[in-house]
């Protein structure tokens, strides 16, 4: 699915906005949309311990990713395989068994998330809405690159007016509680505070690899650097507005199963929870459809030689494959089991094979590649 766009002709917005974009299209799966994630590993720590652990997974997601971006510019690889082959030597395996296993625990949480939305909006009957997400992001697949980049584009300007809105409604009904809440706030534990950030950013990492398809619009390193730095808070800007809305109801909103729910509940205006349904359902589409996607990547460059570009049926049914998969490990965990209990291991691991090495060997040989270039 090559672009026959070459990087000189790429616009700013492409080389220094779109990377972040797509990553905080992949990043706001099931779990951030509903604020379930921000209230299981931010929230629960404390008000002023929620707001200092997403500022650290936004700074370490921005460091990461303008390595990560680099790495890949340099090196001209477009899907993980490569990267990591490039990145890990033989060591590459142990991220793709990882990225595998994450993969299908997200499409999990999303899959469960879609079923359970739908259920409780419209009645739709248990498991149609799984199968409805299936069937739409494979469609997403099935075109590949540039539909789901231009998605996710688009979609990605939605969600921040909702989320803008959502805050200036949330001042305007109870900001005063919030505010009284961070006032009376107190850091107790900046470590441990700290620690969530690096677990989070963690839990989360693997969706940069998700995203290097945007690599091919960047000229430079500065569009590289740029795009990363950007990237961090580009990713996590929803999510601080919904920590600073929640606060208003901390302690007990941490208990609850969707959050966002739980605060618009309590704005009780019928057409915009109406409207969070919608940008939640278009959400978590892009954020499967963009991990799925980078497997069809992968896919394409290690077989492209032996059987031409993977057609876009094979896109769309190894969607089709996954998620049904993800399906069945849904239905046997909850929403909040499944963020809560299934990542520990592998957020870890990621750290290790993804966030140390990118971070070390990879600005190694990022600048040893611009020493040779002089």
């Amino acid at each position: 699915m090559a672009n026959s766009e070459s990087p000189a002709q790429a616009s700013w917005f492409k080389r220094y906005v779109l990377p972040g974009f797509v990553l905080k299209s992949v990043v706001i799966g099931g779990g951030y949309a509903t604020g379930r994630e921000f209230a299981e590993f931010f929230l629960s720590a404390g008000p002023a311990a929620a707001i200092l652990g997403v500022v650290i997974t936004a700074l370490i997601f921005s460091l990461v990713y303008a390595a990560t971006l680099e790495f890949a510019r340099v090196h001209h690889t477009l899907e993980y395989r490569g990267f990591f082959r490039l990145l890990l030597g033989r060591g590459w395996v142990a991220f793709e068994i990882l990225y595998l296993v994450m993969l299908l625990l997200v499409l999990a949480v999303l899959s469960a998330t879609v079923d359970a939305l739908l259920v409780e909006a419209v009645g739709m009957p248990a498991g149609l809405g799984a199968g409805l997400f299936a069937v739409l992001v494979a469609t997403l697949a099935y075109f590949g690159t540039t539909l789901i980049e231009r998605y996710l584009v688009a979609w990605s300007f939605v969600l921040y007016a909702f989320y803008i809105t959502f805050v200036t409604l949330c001042l305007l009904h109870f900001g005063h509680e919030a505010a009284n809440t961070l006032k009376d706030a107190h850091l107790d534990a900046p470590g441990a505070a700290a620690f969530n950030g690096l677990r989070y950013a963690g839990y989360n990492i693997s969706a940069m690899t998700a995203t290097l398809f945007c690599v091919r619009h960047l000229r430079s390193r500065k569009d590289a650097l740029v795009a990363g730095l950007l990237g961090g808070p580009l990713a996590m800007l929803p999510g601080v507005l919904f920590v600073f809305a929640s606060l208003a109801f901390y302690p007990q909103i941490v208990a609850a199963p969707v959050p966002m729910h739980f605060l618009l509940a309590r704005l009780n205006i019928p057409v915009f929870h109406a409207f969070f349904l919608l940008v939640v359902l278009t959400a978590l589409i892009g954020t499967g459809a963009a991990m799925i996607h980078a497997v069809n990547e992968r896919i394409a460059a290690s077989g492209y030689k032996r059987l031409g570009a993977l057609p876009r049926p094979a896109r769309a049914a190894n969607a089709v494959v996954l998620v049904l998969v993800a399906t069945v490990v849904a239905a046997r965990a909850g929403l909040i089991e499944l963020v809560a209990q299934g990542y520990g291991l592998i957020t870890y691991g990621f750290i290790l094979v993804f966030m140390v090495p990118i971070l070390t060997v990879g600005v190694w040989r990022i600048a040893r590649s611009a020493r040779s270039s002089e």
